[in-house]
């Protein structure tokens, strides 16, 4: 391999984990499933809040592999008022935007 580009992604590395680290943190405010995905709102979102009236949402597709996962953290930490994180790639308030991630500490 080019030791220019191996010096490059050494560089780079440190990086990614901050590039994907969880940007929204909050309990969950909505949960508004689709026919093909799932959307939901953070209380006290940063991004969300006052967007469009409150018609923008995050959300994962129902076909993504961790769906049904996700879908049960979602329903856990509505029912519990635990905070889940999520992250994302940036901050779009007036559309709703897929996530990449979400998780939930114990």
């Amino acid at each position: 391999m080019n030791t220019k580009l191996i010096l490059a992604l050494s560089l780079l590395l440190p990086l990614a984990p901050s590039a994907m680290a969880a940007k929204g943190v909050g309990m969950i405010e909505r949960i508004y499933p689709t026919e093909t995905r799932v959307n939901f709102r953070l209380k006290g979102d940063e991004c969300k809040r006052d967007a469009n009236n409150g018609n923008t949402y995050w959300y994962y597709e129902l076909s993504d592999g961790a769906a049904d996962i996700n879908t049960a953290m979602l329903l856990s930490a509505a029912a519990t008022g635990t905070i889940i994180k999520i992250g994302y790639s940036s901050c779009e308030p007036d559309k709703s935007q897929k996530i990449h991630y979400l998780y939930q500490d114990y």
